[in-house]
């Protein structure tokens, strides 16, 4: 259509066809701002900067320059796109304002100034960056573990924790989001904000086994639990657990199992604490044990929280783009543990990023049978008679 045919239609007495034509005219205008993205974009002026100073670039990536040409490396297929605006915006540059947003959690319209691009614009690029991270780098870095994988988690628990037969700690962590539209209450937590549930294993070394993202705020740890891909893996028979093997010095083999804290039901693979009101001192004992080796978990969510800032902001975003965000950041966690990055660990134990929910409210249903009462009793045993 040309200017003098577009003219004649804003002169015509046709509201909806001038209605059209206006609203054509002011998506194809870019605003001045973002018309100097070279001259004052952050990717423009600080980015060559960056590259040439290690430790600032560490500070403003969270990650070294050798682990950012990793990622990019692998996902710049994924994230390349037809020079369709000028300037283009790279894969380089996409990965860019990725981190940037993971690790300070700044809301998309202050990125959109810094970087000069809309702010629909930045939020485009860090779900499609995020969902190409996990996509392409889950299967290594948070892969489905092995027989012999789940061997070695076991004898780091055993080496660094004293807590043998353990394949990981599991512990769950709320992630504040806005409240979606007509949810009602189920994102509403028992913390009075509105969530999603994070619930992750660790290993010994703080890394996570594996991850579950998504579910309501409102639902407690057991129920979160029972809907999981893990549960539903043990379930199957589809985990790749070790036959059970005997507790060092013991003659009486016990299964593989993983540990949690009060809000998890006690399963033959699941321990957890005995009641906090009993008085029996080797109970006491073994939960005094169970705690230490679970604060690996919880040592894991302090990390994830301390280096990838967004987690510690209310989500200005729906459900399922925070799902991907969270996926993504539990997966540069290990990442970077695996590259042997520098890590920040929380100052103190009231930096927010650890969810220990104790609360005896949301234990209800939690009815171990005998079998698994049995297998919590030869670990007390055990852990007692080395006590003495």
């Amino acid at each position: 259509m040309d200017s003098d045919t577009e003219q004649k239609i804003l002169r015509s007495t046709s509201l909806a066809l001038r209605y059209l034509l206006l609203q054509k005219q002011r998506r194809n205008e870019v605003n001045s701002i973002f018309k100097d993205r070279k001259l004052n974009g952050q990717y423009y002026v600080l980015f060559p900067k960056l590259q040439q100073d290690e430790q600032k670039f560490f500070e403003y990536m969270r990650m070294s320059k050798r682990t950012f040409d990793y990622i990019l490396g692998k996902i710049e297929h994924l994230i390349t796109k037809q020079p369709t605006h000028v300037p283009y915006i790279s894969p380089e540059e996409r990965l860019m304002v990725t981190l940037r947003f993971l690790s300070t959690g700044i809301p998309f319209k202050s990125l959109s100034f810094s970087f000069c691009m809309a702010h629909n614009t930045i939020g485009n690029i860090i779900y499609e960056t995020c969902d190409a991270i996990w996509n392409t780098l889950n299967s290594e870095f948070i892969p489905l573990p092995t027989t012999s994988a789940f061997e070695r988690v076991e004898k780091e628990f055993l080496d660094q924790w004293n807590f043998p037969n353990c394949l990981g700690a599991i512990d769950g962590k709320h992630v504040r989001i806005k409240a979606p539209a007509k949810s009602g209450t189920q994102y509403f937590n028992y913390k009075k904000y509105f969530s999603l549930h994070l619930q992750g294993v660790a290993d010994a070394n703080c890394k996570f086994i594996c991850v579950d993202i998504g579910e309501y705020g409102s639902r407690c740890d057991s129920g979160v639990f029972n809907s999981s891909t893990l549960y539903e893996l043990i379930r199957s028979n589809r985990l790749n657990i070790p036959a059970p093997k005997p507790l060092p010095g013991t003659t009486r083999s016990l299964p593989y199992v993983f540990i949690g804290d009060q809000g998890y039901p006690l399963k033959n693979f699941l321990l957890r604490p005995y009641p906090d009101n009993n008085a029996d001192a080797a109970k006491l004992h073994f939960n005094e044990r169970l705690s230490i080796a679970r604060r690996c978990v919880e040592c894991a969510f302090g990390i994830l929280v301390a280096k990838w800032r967004f987690l510690k902001t209310e989500l200005q975003i729906t459900p399922d783009h925070a799902t991907v965000l969270v996926k993504a950041a539990c997966l540069l966690h290990n990442l970077c543990i695996d590259f042997r990055e520098t890590v920040t660990t929380p100052g103190d134990s009231n930096s927010g990023s650890v969810n220990c929910n104790s609360n005896a409210r949301y234990r209800a249903n939690n009815h171990a049978s005998r079998e698994a009462t049995e297998i919590r009793d030869s670990f007390k045993d055990y852990f007692c008679s080395r006590h003495e």
